[in-house]
């Protein structure tokens, strides 16, 4: 039944083709907009009274609209079980993961191609595959978890979960900065170290440190108040 959770992690699975072959689709949905009896709708109006409620497949939609990219980027090397598709912009990745297993989770070390993870969140809808939502529970099942990402980038995906992985990228990291709680959170060298990004400790907003160029030594750019790393 399309009111099961089953059916969200599918749809999941759909709309991740659709962000596959976006090159190629003018205009695509997964479910028409509201009704009172089929399931077909993302929002069923409970007649004759009651309060409506988002469907597993407007759950997933919720979830991938406010977290998406504004440009498509290549996923490689996925684990079985796992649907991923993947999207930036600016220097924000987002990952739209689906996790086909209903009965285990999936871990997964995240890497980007000559980029560094400075910082990470994911959101995540888990459920058992068989829970189905009505008018009756629709504030109890199928919600939305935050949680930050390991500073070793390793997630683990729950069975029959949908998730957007959220991760901030950098380039050459040459600098810390100082974070309100006093601890260092990498920074991006490529901007000269003046984008904020939040600490991966204490996730409060760094201090936007200004660097110095320094081109008498290896290190091209120096942080002015905090310490350098140290070069690999």
């Amino acid at each position: 039944m399309l009111s099961t959770w089953a059916a969200g992690v599918s749809y999941a699975r759909i709309l991740n083709n659709h962000q596959r072959h976006g090159d190629l689709l003018t205009m695509a949905t997964a479910a028409d907009f509201c009704g009172t009896r089929w399931q077909v709708n993302a929002v069923m109006i409970p007649t004759p009274g009651g309060r409506a409620y988002l469907m597993p497949v407007a759950r997933v939609m919720q979830l991938y609209r406010l977290h998406t990219g504004t440009h498509a980027v290549s996923v490689h090397r996925v684990p079985d079980g796992l649907d991923v598709v993947a999207s930036r912009k600016g220097d924000t990745l987002f990952l739209h993961a689906a996790n086909t297993r209903r009965d285990r989770p999936i871990r997964a070390k995240l890497l980007v191609d000559g980029e560094r993870i400075a910082a990470g969140r994911a959101f995540e809808i888990a459920e058992d595959p068989m829970t189905e939502v009505s008018h009756l529970n629709s504030d109890d099942v199928m919600k939305t978890a935050e949680e930050p990402l390991g500073r070793d980038a390793v997630r683990e995906f729950s069975a029959a979960s949908v998730t957007v992985v959220e991760l901030k990228t950098g380039y050459v990291v040459s600098c810390l900065a100082e974070c309100s709680h006093g601890r260092g959170a990498p920074r991006p060298d490529s901007a000269g170290c003046r984008r904020q990004l939040r600490c991966p400790s204490c996730r409060r907003d760094a201090i936007d440190v200004p660097c110095v160029k320094q081109a008498d030594t290896p290190r091209s750019r120096q942080c002015a108040r905090a310490p350098v790393l140290p070069p690999k």
